[in-house]
């Protein structure tokens, strides 16, 4: 809330009857709030393996967010230090070797996939994971893990190949063609990936960083109709004749388009009886791991002007990927973030990142400058979203201003 709202009111005890006079409290008081709570919980909650269910938080995940709060508050060094506490002090590491489960349905595989494998999570042999969301659809107040369906292309629904047979069959199942791949599980296509994600953070190391290998990123797709001259052919829009009726932008931001493929539960899709009946799959999901820790403590460290330090913390979590180390003049805030896209798209929190950083405005800007849909008319009173009107007309006990630009 103070990262998106700015100064909000402190609430340290539950409020039982009706309240309406709240006032904002200043950003650095709701800091100190979040930053004591943090402390407590980081000497009163469990150890990592001494809590009574997976997907319990424990003290490494309170230290990790008081880092997160320290860099929020300009104090780099005490970022450092909370930092060190869960990379040093509870038996966390980054996962080098081939670990788990893990099907890969196109043929390779890595580390990397490996952490985000269906079953994968929650391992004890897995050391990267601080904090892991349960998914459970058979649970009573369970539910289902949606990242899948909101991140991936909906290609069933692109209709026909250009030759005009159904586009894809999809998998047979049960004697049936069910319309969805076993290797693509059935997304629909809510949020597309923006070019930055999929294309400008890898261009400098394409071909090495296997966190952008076609396993792990899909971009080629292929028409599965046997009845088409098309069939195995690579989904190409151009191939289509002239005024056939196509989209591009349908096309292209909703039916095909670069896939994450770490949101997939690949084979698990038809078969597993434990899915939910809406389509979901019910793969775990990171809320933290260790490689978001080691970014952390280098965005803290290129405050401190550290850079050396900073670029370790950076090449640790690329030198798993296989990607190309980085020298420490190159140990920036910009790289940091860009490191963060590549290693964490999907799992961090972005625009909390970005305020974070300053840097909201600055990159909505530099990379939302497509002519037709352009984000240049981002301003600066952006960084904070406005305040409800709702809570401002309901607070009629005192005054609670709105943001300024609003």
């Amino acid at each position: 809330l103070v990262q998106v709202f700015g100064a909000v009111p402190i609430v340290t005890e539950a409020i039982k009857a009706p309240k309406d006079d709240f006032t904002r409290a200043s950003v650095a008081d709701v800091y100190d709030v979040i930053v004591n709570d943090l402390k407590f919980a980081s000497a009163k909650l469990p150890v990592g393996g001494k809590e009574e269910d997976p997907g319990r938080i424990t003290q490494g995940a309170a230290w990790h967010f008081l880092a997160e709060a320290y860099l929020s508050q300009g104090k780099n060094q005490e970022a450092v230090d909370a930092a060190n506490h869960v990379i040093n002090d509870y038996g966390y590491k980054l996962m080098t070797e081939r670990f788990g489960n893990t099907v890969d349905v196109f043929g390779s595989g890595d580390v990397y996939l490996d952490l985000h494998a269906f079953g994968n999570h929650n391992l004890p042999e897995n050391k990267e994971a601080i904090w892991v969301v349960q998914y459970e659809p058979l649970v009573e107040g369970g539910s289902s893990f949606p990242g899948e369906r909101a991140v991936g292309p909906a290609y069933f629904r692109m209709g026909n190949t250009p030759d005009g047979k159904k586009a894809f069959l999809g998998e047979l199942y049960n004697g049936k063609y069910t319309g969805y791949s076993d290797s693509l599980s059935r997304p629909v296509a809510w949020i597309r990936p923006t070019w930055f994600a999929t294309n400008i953070i890898w261009k400098d190391d394409w071909n090495n960083d296997f966190r952008n290998a076609k396993h792990q990123i899909k971009r080629d797709f292929y028409w599965d109709n046997p009845a088409s001259i098309y069939y195995k052919q690579k989904v190409d829009f151009s191939l289509y004749p002239p005024n056939s009726g196509r989209d591009s932008m349908r096309d292209t931001c909703q039916y095909i388009f670069p896939y994450f493929m770490k949101f997939a539960d690949p084979l698990n899709h038809f078969t597993n009886p434990d899915r939910s009946g809406n389509g979901y799959n019910h793969k775990d999901w990171y809320a933290l791991r260790l490689a978001e820790t080691y970014l952390l403590r280098a965005e803290a460290y290129v405050n401190l002007n550290q850079k050396d330090k900073a670029a370790d913390d950076i090449n640790d979590v690329r030198i798993r990927s296989n990607a190309k180390p980085i020298a420490a003049a190159d140990a920036t805030i910009d790289f940091v973030l860009d490191e963060r896209a590549r290693e964490l798209w999907g799992e961090e929190q972005r625009q909390i990142t970005l305020r974070r950083t300053g840097k909201f405005v600055e990159r909505i800007r530099k990379y939302n400058n497509n002519p037709i849909y352009p984000g240049l008319n981002i301003a600066n009173h952006h960084v904070l979203l406005p305040i409800p009107q709702t809570q401002i007309d309901l607070n009629i006990g005192a005054e609670f201003p709105q943001n300024p630009g609003y």
